[in-house]
C-alpha cells in the first residue's frame, strides 16, 4: 500500500499476470478503474503505460487523488488475471513534526540546509517574522566576494521592496561596522552604482520620514567608514537619479515644519557633503529637464530652509566656482545680510571698474551714476547753448544738455581742494 498526498499527481506501478499463471503479461492494453473512499468504480483520469517484464504504471492525476481515504484499484486486461489493491490518500500535512531533531510545535527548531529553493505560485515564497526581542526577520551574510542578497525583480516587480514598520522601523537599515560601509554602490563598466529612475510623476527615490525617523539615515563607521559611498567607474555614475518624463524629480527633498529637506553635518575635518569630480567628471551634475529644475530645494512651511549651508570656523558654508563668467544665477534673487568685508569688496570693485570693457548696456538710464561720471572723465563738446557728453570711445554722444550762457559771468580760474 502506498500513502498518497491529496490532490497530488503520482505514478503508481503494478504487475499483471497471464490468466491462471504467474507468467508476467507483456504487450497488454490495461484498463484501470478507481474507487475513491468506497464510492463506485470509475475510469482513472491518468493514462496507463507498460514498463517491462509484466509491470505497468498509471499516471494518477490530481483528479484521481482529490479525495481523502482509501483509493481502490481494479486493473484488467484481455487474457490476464485482474490486479486489485488499495492505497491511502491523506490530507497534505500542515506542519513538519521535527527539524534536525527539534520539535516544531514550539517554534524552536533550526533548519540547516546547503541550499533552499522555495517556489509559491499563489503568494509570498518566504515569510519570515521575528517575534522575539530585537531579532531580525531574515539575517543573510555573504562570504568572500559573495553578496548577502542577490535579488532580481520580475517583469514589473521590484528586486527588493522594503516597507518600514508602522511606527519607527525603517524599510532598510544599513549600519556601517568599523571601516565598512552601510551601503556600497559601485558602478562598473557602463553600469551605475545606484540607478533610481522616476517614471510619470513618480520620484527616482522617495524617502519619507516617519513621526520621529529620518527619510534616509546613513551614518559612517566609528573610524573611517562613510555613511554612503557611491563610486562611478569609467563613464558610469556613482549615483544617477533621473526625474520622470513629465514632472518627476530625480531627487526631491522637502523639509516640513522646521525639518530640513537634506541635512548633512560634517564632524572634525569631515565635510557635511563631499562631492569631488575627477578628470572631466563633475562632483555633482544636476541637469534640468524641459520644464524641471536641476536641483529644487523647498524650505519647510514653517522656518525650515530649502538649503542651509553654514560655514564653521574657517570653513565656507557654500563655495561656488563658476566656469566662464557665471558662478551663481539666481532668478528669484538672494536674500540675507552681507558682512562688512563683502560690502567693501563690492565698493572697491565699483571704483576700479574699467568702463571700456564693461558689459552693461551702452545706453544706461539718463540720470544714472555712470552718465553722471562720464562728464568728468570722457569729456564733452559745446556748440552754442548745447553740451554733448561723450561715451568711452571719445566720439559717441552719451547724453545732451541745454545750457544758458552769459558774457558778464565770473570765470573760475582755480579750485584748490582742502
Amino acid at each position: 500500500m502506498a500513502v498518497l498526498l491529496q490532490s497530488t499527481a503520482y505514478s503508481r506501478s503494478f504487475v499483471m499476470y497471464l490468466t491462471g499463471t504467474k507468467t508476467p503479461a507483456t504487450g497488454k492494453t490495461v484498463t484501470v478503474n478507481l474507487s475513491k473512499a468506497g464510492a463506485a468504480f470509475g475510469a482513472a483520469a491518468g493514462t496507463v503505460a507498460e514498463i517491462a517484464n509484466g509491470w505497468y504504471k498509471v499516471g494518477l492525476t490530481t483528479v484521481d487523488t482529490n479525495t481523502v481515504g482509501d483509493l481502490a484499484f481494479n486493473c484488467t486486461a484481455s487474457g490476464c488475471d485482474p490486479t486489485d489493491f488499495a492505497d491511502q490518500v491523506g490530507a497534505t500535512p500542515a506542519n513538519m513534526v521535527q527539524i534536525n531533531g527539534q520539535a516544531t510545535n514550539g517554534n524552536n527548531a533550526t533548519l540547516s540546509l546547503a541550499q533552499l529553493n522555495v517556489q509559491n505560485s499563489g503568494g509570498a515564497a518566504i515569510i519570515a517574522v521575528s517575534t522575539g526581542g530585537n531579532g531580525a526577520g531574515i539575517q543573510i551574510s555573504g562570504n568572500g566576494t559573495g553578496n548577502g542578497i542577490i535579488s532580481t525583480g520580475g517583469s514589473t516587480g521590484a528586486g527588493i521592496a522594503a516597507v518600514g514598520g508602522s511606527s519607527s522601523g525603517p524599510g532598510i537599515n544599513a549600519f556601517a561596522n568599523g571601516a565598512g560601509d552601510g551601503i556600497t554602490a559601485v558602478g562598473t563598466g557602463n553600469g551605475n552604482g545606484l540607478n533610481a529612475l522616476g517614471h510619470g510623476s513618480g520620484n527616482g527615490i522617495s524617502a519619507g520620514a516617519g513621526a520621529t525617523g529620518h527619510g534616509i539615515s546613513a551614518e559612517g563607521g566609528a573610524t573611517s567608514g562613510n555613511g554612503i559611498t557611491a563610486i562611478g567607474q569609467t563613464i558610469g555614475h556613482g549615483i544617477l537619479s533621473e526625474g520622470g518624463a513629465t514632472s518627476g524629480d530625480g531627487i526631491l527633498a522637502i523639509g516640513v515644519g522646521s525639518g530640513n529637506g537634506i541635512q548633512a553635518s560634517g564632524s572634525a575635518n569631515g565635510n557635511g557633503f563631499g562631492a569631488s569630480g575627477s578628470g572631466s567628471g563633475n562632483g555633482i551634475a544636476a541637469i534640468a529637464g524641459t520644464t524641471g529644475n536641476g536641483i529644487q530645494a523647498s524650505g519647510g512651511s514653517g522656518s525650515g530652509q530649502g538649503i542651509d549651508a553654514r560655514g564653521i570656523g574657517n570653513g565656507i558654508g557654500l563655495n561656488l566656482v563658476g566656469v566662464g563668467n557665471k558662478s551663481l544665477v539666481a532668478s528669484q534673487g538672494i536674500s540675507g545680510p552681507l558682512d562688512a568685508s563683502t560690502y567693501n569688496a563690492m565698493a572697491d570693485a565699483a571704483l576700479v571698474r574699467d568702463w571700456t570693457v564693461t558689459t552693461v548696456s551702452s545706453t544706461p538710464a539718463s540720470r544714472s551714476t555712470m552718465n553722471a561720471l562720464r562728464v568728468l572723465r570722457n569729456g564733452y563738446l559745446t556748440a552754442g547753448s548745447t553740451v554733448d557728453v561723450l561715451e568711452e570711445d571719445g566720439s559717441s554722444i552719451a547724453w545732451t544738455s541745454t545750457v544758458t550762457t552769459s558774457g558778464g559771468a565770473s570765470l573760475i580760474v582755480e579750485n584748490v581742494g582742502n
